[in-house]
């Protein structure tokens, strides 16, 4: 039997978020929790609750904007596991409003967190910009540099280049 519709967007949608990823923040809950850390409990939950209000929209494409509101809770996680090994930074202020393939940014992101920032002892450096119709993305860790720009529209238009 061949699922279509809802059943299949969801499923979709719920790949997201790695496992690991997804246990490594349930840990963090536990440790806090057994360590009487409320409030930084309570920002992890924050965080991982917008992350997954995020992921529940159902559309395919996004405004630069809610990607990156999408990706400071899913980075803040991250720096609150990988503290100093993890600098991010990401636009203050987006000027014109492009859309993109919803995960776009976050695919790129969480691949270079989980592939070269996490398994390296040296810290990672990823910052995120934003131009007039693109999305740059750039990584630096250790001795690699990556660098990733996605064009967007007024629309709905997602091209990467590597």
């Amino acid at each position: 039997m061949q699922y279509s519709g809802p059943l299949k967007e969801e499923s979709i949608q719920a790949d997201i978020l790695s496992s690991h990823f997804i246990n490594n923040v349930f840990v963090m809950m536990q440790t806090l929790n057994h360590q009487n850390k409320a409030v930084q409990l309570d920002e992890v939950i924050f965080h991982f609750s917008r992350i997954f209000h995020f992921i529940q929209k159902r559309c395919d494409c996004a405004s630069v904007s809610e990607e990156v509101e999408f990706l400071s809770h899913y980075l803040e996680l991250q720096y609150l596991r990988f503290k100093e090994r993890l600098v991010y930074t990401l636009p203050e202020h987006i000027g014109s409003e492009i859309h993109i393939t919803k995960f776009s940014l976050f695919n790129i992101v969480a691949d270079l967190v989980e592939n070269l920032i996490e398994p390296s002892l040296c810290p990672g450096e990823l910052s995120i910009t934003t131009g007039t119709d693109s999305v740059s993305i750039v990584c630096l860790c250790g001795s690699s540099l990556k660098n990733y720009m996605i064009k967007g529209s007024r629309q709905n238009a997602n091209q990467v280049r590597l």
